[in-house]
């Protein structure tokens, strides 16, 4: 998803990013470059994803590759 659809969807349930963050203990800021760059801690990205009843590898696809990537490398390790 990109920004404007997750502010959209937090919108539609009545919710915007200071509530995220306040819900967390997390600065706004740090809320609204999660939602701008897609990248964030994952704890946060989780909480975007919840509150907007989306899958986080719908809102934030970067988290699979990331996964997959560490998954490859345990593997490749483990070999």
């Amino acid at each position: 998803m990109n920004q404007k659809e997750i502010y959209q969807a937090l919108k539609n349930k009545n919710l915007n990013a200071s509530m995220i963050a306040e819900a967390l203990g997390v600065s706004y800021q740090a809320v609204s470059n999660a939602i701008k760059q897609g990248k964030s801690s994952e704890r946060i990205a989780k909480a975007i994803a919840l509150a907007i009843d989306q899958p986080l590898e719908i809102v934030f696809p970067h988290y699979v590759q990331k996964k997959q990537k560490q998954i490859f490398r345990k593997k490749k390790v483990n070999e």
